[in-house]
């Protein structure tokens, strides 16, 4: 499109590290540049919810997970670029889709059922944790 591609390729080598963040969600021109910074915004996220979900303590999740899908969800919507008021309302309405699928652990005393319900809570929170980004992503 007129050299603008060239253009932001190259202002993307000059700029500092810093920045990249801000003109990924301001410019239009490049989305591969904006989904590979979700991606990664999504990765960070499954990241901790697979380290709460392998906690084996009932309800302790919830406490975590709701500020770590919300944060999530308004960290894509600023990486799209849209507005701070946008972000807010979409991080909102996830957090009420985010804690009302919070998983419950029942107590066990065998080691074995204790460490396979930890890999299954694990999962769950990293599941839910992509439905929550997969919902929250513009279209």
């Amino acid at each position: 499109m007129f050299g603008l591609q060239t253009l932001l390729d190259d202002t993307y080598m000059v700029i500092p590290e810093v920045v990249e963040g801000a003109l990924t969600a301001a410019q239009m021109l490049d989305m591969s540049r904006k989904k590979k910074a979700v991606a990664s915004i999504i990765n960070q996220a499954v990241v901790v919810a697979a380290g709460v979900g392998a906690t084996p303590i009932p309800f302790a999740d919830a406490a975590i997970l709701v500020p770590n899908q919300v944060t999530m969800i308004a960290r894509i919507t600023a990486a799209y670029g849209l507005p701070p008021n946008r972000s807010k309302a979409l991080a909102v309405a996830g957090s009420g889709c985010a804690s009302g699928s919070t998983t419950v652990a029942p107590f066990s005393v065998a080691p074995g059922v204790i460490f396979s319900q930890a890999l299954t809570h694990s999962a769950l929170a990293v599941s839910r944790s992509l439905t929550v980004a997969s919902r929250s992503a513009p279209t």
